[in-house]
């Protein structure tokens, strides 16, 4: 497998929130979610990314185990991490969009949830595998917080 891989922080002025690893059979993406408000936690959203990432690429590497299992497995660990410190019930509580692709004896395995694209070079073509339902909700309140810049009060 070749990988690629290039991540800029949202806000030059912030922590990039962004998390990836490759291995020989392993490709973890990760995309934190950029808090638009208070997320309720202490941690911050690139420490969550961080966390959720390792946990879940650790479960994943074993190849016997289901990728939605690792994840599912991957986010209570992280939660647990910061459950006693954080309040996790917050709305704006850490959250990443996450990508993973394994490589199974000669299949590709691969579980995408969220706004993460990938991008597969295949002997017919460009497979493009991405998770489209973020883009399609609360569309007007997105555009309306989109218009204003990183830090105001209106964002």
């Amino acid at each position: 497998m070749r990988v690629s891989t290039a991540s800029k922080a949202g806000n030059p002025k912030s922590p990039n929130e962004d998390w990836a690893m490759a291995s020989e059979n392993l490709i973890v993406v990760l995309d934190g979610a950029t808090g638009r408000t208070g997320t309720g936690c202490v941690h911050g959203i690139a420490w969550y990314a961080a966390k959720l990432g390792s946990a879940f690429a650790g479960l994943a590497a074993d190849r016997d185990s289901e990728l939605v299992n690792a994840l599912m497995y991957g986010i209570r660990f992280t939660a647990d991490q910061h459950r006693d410190t954080c309040d996790l019930s917050h709305p704006g509580t850490p959250s990443a969009a996450t990508a993973v692709l394994r490589l199974k004896d000669t299949a590709l395995e691969y579980v995408v949830l969220g706004d993460v694209t990938v991008l597969i070079d295949t002997v017919d073509g460009i497979q493009v595998i991405t998770d489209d339902r973020v883009d399609k909700t609360a569309r007007a309140e997105r555009d309306e917080a989109d218009r204003h810049p990183f830090g105001s009060a209106e964002k």
